[in-house]
């Protein structure tokens, strides 16, 4: 059983491949709507379709960085520092 972190609800379930395996891909998006799509904050696992066995946990949540002027940066999901 896998818990959704607080604050999160379900946006999308979709198949897909991975390492040449069929896999469900579960999605979950912030409830308050900020930051939220492709390349947003988001938390999703992924399980083997077959098994049911999770492949793959994805956590991506602002309130986890380490440091707080740092910010996702949504057209390459990664970090950045900011300056100001």
């Amino acid at each position: 059983m896998i818990d959704i972190p607080e604050g999160y609800q379900f946006k999308e379930v979709r198949s897909g491949k991975q390492n040449e395996v069929d896999v469900i891909v579960f999605r979950y998006e912030k409830s308050d709507l900020l930051n939220n799509g492709l390349e947003g904050e988001h938390y999703s696992f992924t399980i083997e379709q077959e098994s049911h066995k999770i492949v793959g946990i994805t956590w991506m949540d602002q309130r986890l960085l380490p440091i707080n002027n740092f910010h996702l940066k949504k057209d390459r999901g990664t970090c950045k520092r900011v300056t100001e």
